[in-house]
């Protein structure tokens, strides 16, 4: 939000073909900024009916970058789980770029959840489910943004392993597939 900010200073006007949060709605904040793609508010509502309507999970686990976008996207998804009452069985953060994620992945395996909201860049979504898979967490259901998405894709169309064990959802058949176009839920093949 750095650029917004500087650019409000000084009453020019900026449109964002990419930026989500949901901060940048505030017209009173940011009078002179306007974007294309919809606020992360919408993806949250989205997410959550995802798991609660497709998945049917009322039990999951979140996971989030520590970064403004990791947090804010986690915080507004939480508060849209919470008024569906789902139940949050486990939540862990990290830093970007960070490459131990041992007791990241120990809290999800304790947790149990089979269902996993993961809010992050793409680098890190990456690591953070391979991390899970050389942990022997196979089973987890991940859900995310599109920068999820853009890992999972790069993960499946890199390697064949990879493509043996993640399968998506195309958001607009919502017909499975077993490799991308754009994924927006990933699972292991039962």
């Amino acid at each position: 939000m750095s650029a917004a900010d500087y650019l409000t200073q000084y009453h020019i006007p900026q449109l964002s073909p990419s930026s989500t949060g949901s901060a940048l709605s505030d017209g009173v904040a940011y009078p002179f900024f306007a974007r294309t793609p919809p606020s992360d508010a919408w993806q949250n509502f989205a997410l959550a009916d995802l798991v609660e309507h497709l998945l049917k999970a009322e039990r999951i686990a979140t996971v989030n970058s520590e970064d403004a976008y990791g947090t804010s996207s986690m915080q507004a998804f939480t508060d849209e789980a919470n008024q569906r009452n789902l139940r949050v069985l486990a939540s862990t953060s990290f830093v970007n770029g960070q490459t131990d994620l041992s007791s990241n992945v120990d809290v999800l395996r304790r947790s149990g959840a089979l269902v996993v909201v993961l809010f992050c860049q793409s680098a890190d979504a990456s690591r953070f489910i391979q991390a899970t898979q050389a942990a022997g967490l196979a089973n987890i259901t991940w859900v995310g943004s599109e920068s999820v998405t853009l890992a999972v894709r790069s993960m499946v169309s890199s390697s064949p392993d990879q493509a043996s064990r993640l399968r998506g959802l195309s958001p607009r058949s919502n017909q499975p597939l077993d490799l991308p176009p754009p994924l927006t839920l990933c699972s292991r093949r039962g």
